[in-house]
């Protein structure tokens, strides 16, 4: 199954640059960490998982946010591209 990826030695190093994670901010070490964990949920289960977190739009609760709130953003941003950052300002009364 899926979990004999996490023993293969090329495995770790492939998924953490294919897989979204920024090497200037996370070791390979954690990657491994965190595909370990990963690898024990059923793989139907995750599969439903991603997808559900994938379809979900938590853009109708930022209107009810109600305390100081800083967002941090970038122009290159592959997980939250700028318009959305821009988006969640705006929604999110008075954050900076």
């Amino acid at each position: 199954g899926w979990r004999l990826l996490i023993d293969n030695p090329a495995f770790i190093p492939l998924a953490a640059a294919t897989g979204g994670f920024n090497l200037h901010l996370i070791s390979v070490k954690d990657i491994e960490v965190y595909a370990r964990a990963i690898s024990s949920i059923d793989l139907d289960i995750f599969i439903t998982l991603f997808e559900d977190m994938l379809r979900y739009d938590g853009r109708p609760t930022l209107s009810r946010v109600n305390v100081p709130t800083l967002l941090i953003a970038g122009e290159k941003d592959g997980i939250t591209p700028l318009p959305y950052q821009q988006e969640m300002h705006q929604a999110i009364k008075g954050s900076e």
